[in-house]
C-alpha cells in the first residue's frame, strides 16, 4: 500500500478541480458558482448531486454521498485511493511524495 506525505495529498487538494473531474462522468450545470448535476454514483434520477466549484465537495441529496474529487473517484471507477491520488496528480501536475516506512523485523 502506498502511502503519501500529508503535505503533497493538501497541494493535491489544492490544485484539483472537482468541476474538471465529475464533468468527465456527467453533463454539470454551473449557477451562480454551484454545480449540478445527475449523481454519477448511483445513477439517480432527479437526485441533486452539487457542490460549490470553489469548494471541491460534492453531496448527493439522494443516496448520501459526499467527499471530495479523491473519494469520488474511489467511487465512480472504482479505485483504490493511492491509485485515485496519483490519477489526480498525474492531471492535475503534483508530485505526490510517497512516506518511507521502516522495515520492522520480527521477534523471535
Amino acid at each position: 500500500m502506498t502511502i503519501f506525505t500529508k503535505e503533497s495529498l493538501e497541494e493535491l487538494q489544492r490544485k484539483v478541480n472537482l468541476l474538471e473531474v465529475v464533468s468527465d462522468y456527467v453533463p454539470v450545470t454551473v449557477w451562480r458558482g454551484l454545480c449540478q448535476c445527475s449523481c454519477p454514483l448511483h445513477k439517480g434520477i432527479g437526485q441533486l448531486f452539487s457542490f460549490d466549484k470553489h469548494e471541491n465537495f460534492y453531496r448527493c441529496s439522494g443516496c448520501g454521498a459526499q467527499g471530495d474529487a479523491i473519494s469520488f473517484l474511489m467511487l465512480c471507477i472504482p479505485t483504490s485511493f493511492s491509485e485515485a491520488c496519483q490519477l489526480l496528480a498525474d492531471r492535475f501536475d503534483v508530485q505526490l511524495v510517497q512516506v518511507k516506512r521502516k522495515n520492522r523485523e520480527k521477534d523471535g
